[in-house]
């Protein structure tokens, strides 16, 4: 229960200093990181897995909790706050001995990380594209899919709601000439 606590509120204070790369008020479910995960899992081959933003951690453990022994979790995230709660919650629920070797965690734009081309079976993103302009999601996409290998799969999600308020929002804010 405390670690909860301290989770969302670690999620509440990073959401207030940089909302710019913090999509949502509230992180990730557990429900979403199953949704994003489980139906990509099919048993092919999928050693080399990539996550895009994992924020606090719920893809990241969920994609953990589907990983064979041989497969391998690189997590890149650009607030360091977020990737010390992605390693803790990590550490606390799988224990170093069960990641060593198998994840690593990058702190880090990942725009401006020059990963190998295709290098990824699977790239699980959770990167706020509502708040990015046309051009910047253009150039994210078009990294993901230089590094993902032919066949691979990336999934991601966008907060469909969020646009919705947006666009009313700007509806109100026209200049009428």
């Amino acid at each position: 229960m405390v670690e909860s606590m301290v989770h969302f509120f670690g999620f509440q204070r990073e959401y207030w200093r940089n909302r710019e790369q913090t999509g949502s008020v509230k992180a990730s479910s557990a429900g979403l990181a199953r949704a994003m995960v489980a139906p990509h899992w099919d048993g092919l081959l999928r050693q080399d897995i990539l996550e895009v933003g994992s924020g606090t951690g719920a893809i990241s453990e969920q994609i953990f909790r589907q990983m064979a022994p041989i497969d391998k979790l690189t997590i890149i995230e650009i607030n360091p706050n977020f990737l010390a709660m992605t390693r803790r919650k990590m550490l606390q629920s799988f224990g170093d001995g069960a990641i060593a070797g198998q994840v690593s965690f990058i702190n880090a734009d990942f725009l401006h990380n020059g990963m190998p081309a295709e290098s990824f079976a699977r790239i699980c993103c959770s990167l706020p594209f509502n708040n990015f302009t046309p051009q910047m999601t253009a150039e994210l996409f078009d990294e993901m899919l230089r590094i993902c290998q032919p066949g691979g799969i990336i999934v991601f999600y966008e907060y469909i709601l969020l646009r919705r308020i947006r666009y009313w929002l700007s509806l109100g804010l026209r200049k009428d000439l």
